[in-house]
């Protein structure tokens, strides 16, 4: 029996076009605005490409859906082994999982503008765009001056979060330089908007005074630097000058960027120097008042507990379960209210990942992110990505995986549609189109 009548398909086919536009443009706006909104528009973005994309799933790009589908099938089979076997824990698990498997639905995005860049850039643009509306709408005269003073602000998320939200930015207003600085119209306008949006970003940044996220943007520049020179142009001598002078531009507004805000740099150095240089000598088994010291405990009873499973983990419940079972004192933490409460993560997106799933479930992400690294890099290889979208990817995806190691947010919504704008205009940029964009009236 046909589902819908030929008037009714006729309808859809009608306005699978506008709701596909609306979800993957109005997701990318909110993203990094109004998770309640972004929502909204990625469950439309979602079921539009079920409707339409899913054909186009299993053609070309093998090898990257094959890691997303094995990830995908490792997840929910370590879902039923720990609902089986871990009864009293059961509810948590299948949680857990329902939270970790919204991770995985970035292809949607990528399947809907599969192989259509100018989609792919124009929705990184919005969700700058959509960054900097609510840094705007959470700032006042006060908050922006105690942040001169030291306070530290993420405006409207977490500091940690703001910290790489606005650090992806800058990388993306680095790479995609060339856009603004040989416009051939209104260039000089456009100069101006580059860097007063650099600017507005990279102070931001500086305002989280993250010391991880400032390690890993640091690393991950040094690391594009080096990237864009090896895969400099070749061939027109003007192109060349221009990508050398580009090069310096961005070398010397690290160095300002960095002599600029080295008070805060300093002064977080400060903080913690005595707790990193005394490190070897630590006393994991009393209770510190420092911010090294606490994620050298979470990180000691990560690394113990992963050594007892290492191959499985422990399931998808939140290790917050488990560190209260454990009931270290040296794990519990003050709130804003000044009472004690229980670490509600270990701090440490890899070391996450490695107590939930183990070393077969670590190595089967790793796989899924090289996957697309190397789909992002086939794409370049083969001409269907300039060299800025690619510098963007790479160091992006770099930028990201550095950020991990020192904290995690990937269960919290902000994070998630984060990830699956980020993945999914990266996978979608990086695929071999098959057929006709869904998205294609709307170019």
């Amino acid at each position: 029996m046909r589902l819908f009548d030929s008037h009714s398909q006729f309808q859809l086919q009608a306005i699978l076009p506008m709701l596909s536009a609306a979800g993957i443009y109005g997701f990318a706006f909110f993203s990094l605005l109004s998770t309640g909104l972004a929502a909204l528009c990625f469950w439309i973005t979602v079921g539009v490409a079920i409707l339409t994309s899913w054909k186009q799933f299993p053609t070309g790009n093998r090898t990257f859906f094959l890691s997303w589908i094995l990830v995908l099938s490792f997840i929910l089979l370590r879902t039923g082994m720990a609902v089986l076997f871990d009864g009293s824990r059961a509810p948590w698990h299948l949680q857990g999982a329902w939270e970790w498997s919204r991770l995985l639905l970035f292809p949607a995005v990528g399947l809907l503008c599969a192989g259509n860049v100018k989609i792919c850039r124009r929705m990184l643009w919005l969700a700058m765009l959509g960054l900097l509306v609510g840094m705007i709408m959470n700032s006042d005269m006060a908050t922006l001056a105690k942040a001169w003073e030291g306070r530290r602000t993420g405006f409207h998320h977490r500091i940690i979060s703001f910290a790489l939200y606005s650090g992806t930015t800058l990388f993306g207003l680095v790479c995609f330089a060339p856009k603004f600085w040989n416009a051939k119209r209104w260039k000089f306008i456009k100069v101006i908007l580059w860097l007063l949006l650099t600017a507005v970003f990279g102070q931001g940044l500086a305002f989280t005074q993250s010391r991880g996220a400032l390690l890993a943007f640091y690393s991950t520049s040094l690391f594009l630097i080096f990237l864009a020179y090896w895969i400099r142009p070749v061939g027109m001598a003007d192109n060349m000058r221009r990508f050398k002078i580009g090069l310096l531009i961005g070398v010397v507004l690290l160095c300002a960027f960095t002599a600029f805000n080295w008070s805060f740099i300093e002064r977080r150095w400060i903080q913690e120097k005595n707790t990193i240089l005394q490190l070897p000598n630590f006393e994991f088994d009393k209770p510190t008042s420092t911010s090294v010291g606490r994620r050298a405990q979470l990180y000691l009873f990560g690394l113990q507990s992963v050594v007892q499973k290492p191959l499985w983990g422990y399931g998808p419940a939140e290790s917050y379960y488990f560190i209260r079972e454990s009931g270290r004192e040296t794990l519990r933490v003050l709130n804003w209210k000044g009472e004690p409460q229980w670490w509600d993560h270990l701090h440490s997106t890899h070391l996450e990942i490695l107590f939930h799933y183990g070393l077969l479930g670590y190595a089967l992400f790793a796989w899924l992110i090289a996957s697309l690294y190397r789909m992002v890099w086939h794409a370049w290889k083969e001409g269907r990505l300039d060299r800025s979208f690619t510098l963007f990817a790479v160091s992006s995806l770099t930028y990201m995986i550095l950020w991990a190691l020192f904290d995690f947010r990937s269960l919290h919504p902000d994070w998630r549609y984060y990830w699956n704008l980020l993945a999914g205009v990266l996978c979608g940029a990086a695929l071999r189109p098959s057929a006709k964009s869904t998205l294609e009236v709307s170019k």
